[in-house]
């Protein structure tokens, strides 16, 4: 099981592949994390999948959810080893948005009883 808690093939080849450069290039300073928008881009295209049953959207929406929570990890551990925290809370202010944003659940937008 702790073998698989951490498997890269967790993502999208795509997603794997920008994460790589995204680390990479994370101690930099000037470095603008658009390796790691692109991967928030693929994965919150949840538009592109809107003719999918309602309750496999729901999965796909939060398996996407996982997986964007499961990268800012891994990317805000490797600014904090790199002394660039100011990268990860970028880039942790833009998936808290953007998945806001791509949700588009009105219920749990607006419901009357948030808990």
């Amino acid at each position: 099981m702790e073998e698989r808690l951490l498997d890269e093939y967790a993502m999208p080849e795509a997603a794997r592949s920008q994460l790589r450069r995204a680390l990479a290039l994370i101690g930099e300073p000037d470095y603008d994390l658009n390796h790691y928008f692109s991967i928030l881009k693929e994965l919150f295209a949840w538009e592109s999948r809107a003719a999918v049953k309602p309750a496999k959207q729901l999965r796909l929406r939060l398996r996407s959810l996982a997986t964007a929570s499961l990268t800012l990890g891994i990317l805000w551990h490797w600014a904090q080893q790199e002394n660039n925290l100011r990268s990860a809370v970028i880039a942790a202010e833009r998936t808290l948005l953007w998945a806001w944003d791509a949700n588009g659940d009105e219920e749990i937008k607006y419901g009357s009883d948030p808990l």
